[in-house]
């Protein structure tokens, strides 16, 4: 059964893709513990990060339309497995916080 089209619902082309950069950040810093190659290191993060936006295209999960709220949770998913990698990127809310 084909979804509605509201405002409510979104492609999940958007959040996938920012899913996949937190991924790919995650998968690029084991590929630099694991070989002392710089061009394998320099290369593991647009090589991983092209896979997956190809993988989520060819299976068309991408062009999925599903609600606003599992959308937002994707990106906040792909945020956080970022912030973990690299959490000198979002000193700024510590600082915003305290």
């Amino acid at each position: 059964m084909p979804t509605k089209k509201t405002w409510t619902h979104v492609e999940l082309r958007i959040p996938m893709f920012i899913l996949a950069i937190g991924l790919s950040i995650l998968v690029s810093e084991w590929a630099n513990m694991m070989t002392p190659n710089i061009w394998l290191q320099q290369l593991a993060f647009p090589l991983i990060l092209g896979l997956l936006v190809l993988a989520f295209e060819l299976t068309k999960l991408s062009k999925k339309r599903v609600h606003a709220v599992w959308g937002i949770a994707i990106i906040l998913s792909g945020l956080w497995i970022e912030a973990l990698i690299e959490p000198g990127d979002y000193a700024w809310i510590r600082d915003i916080i305290l």
